[in-house]
């Protein structure tokens, strides 16, 4: 698999996210790891629905997955390479919660390439379930408070849920410099306000977009594999237009 795929894949989603909420949000996710969790969702389909999933991550339909041979194949190689990335494999944990039975030849092969972690849970009890739920949540993300991601009302006998979480760190209790100066701050109709802002000086690499003028900041996280990457649209550039100017290039290969 290139990394052209993922970012291909992870364009996309940037942009549907950004279009259905028509704000400036922040949004922040994963692409590699949502890109892992969609690849698990997609060898429980048949059809239609893994026609369309296939697609959507730009993987041809060219392999069956109901047969043994399926783990020796190619397609199932990708994966396992994918998920095994140290970086990812690392930092990330994808699971699934399920009321019911799974077939056996899903969770075998879920577990064996995509590195499923499995948990049947109670669904007449759906506040337990979902207490169960939310303390895996904050078990993976090693906080001490109890996250409240999942509600009771998430919990049915005809619902499955697909979780992934992320760790990384990041030194967010740095102190912003004593003074603070006037910026121009652009809101969701454009308009221009001067805002009194705090800023905390340092050191980083940039990157400078030099036609539509938007920049990105690299921020190296404690983890010595990943970068934090903040895009930061210019003065005379919204951020629907900086959406439209990325392109997708093949930065490498994946494997």
């Amino acid at each position: 698999m290139s990394a052209e795929v993922v970012n291909r894949f992870t364009f996309d989603v940037l942009n549907q996210l950004y279009l259905s909420q028509n704000s400036t949000e922040n949004i922040a996710f994963c692409g590699t790891v949502l890109y892992l969790m969609m690849g698990v969702i997609g060898i429980g389909l048949r059809g239609r629905s893994y026609e369309k999933l296939s697609n959507f991550l730009h993987q041809d339909v060219d392999e069956f997955i109901d047969n043994e041979s399926w783990v020796k194949s190619e397609n199932a190689k990708m994966w396992s390479k994918l998920r095994r990335k140290s970086y990812i494999e690392k930092i990330s944990r994808i699971s699934i919660f399920y009321p019911g039975q799974l077939s056996a030849y899903y969770y075998k092969i879920s577990r064996r390439i995509f590195m499923l972690k499995h948990t049947q849970i109670n669904h007449s009890n759906p506040e337990e379930s979902a207490d169960e739920i939310n303390r895996w949540i904050t078990w993976t993300v090693f906080d001490d408070n109890i996250w409240k991601v999942v509600k009771k009302s998430m919990v049915s006998e005809n619902e499955i849920l697909f979780i992934s979480t992320i760790f990384f760190n990041l030194k967010w209790k740095d102190k912003f410099y004593k003074y603070r100066r006037d910026r121009w701050f652009f809101g969701d109709n454009d308009e221009a306000l001067i805002v009194e802002m705090m800023y905390q000086p340092g050191i980083y690499n940039i990157y400078i977009q030099p036609i539509i003028n938007f920049r990105i900041i690299y921020i190296h996280l404690n983890n010595d594999d990943l970068l934090l990457s903040i895009v930061v649209p210019g003065d005379t550039c919204s951020t629907d237009e900086m959406l439209k100017s990325f392109k997708v290039f093949f930065y490498g290969q994946l494997d």
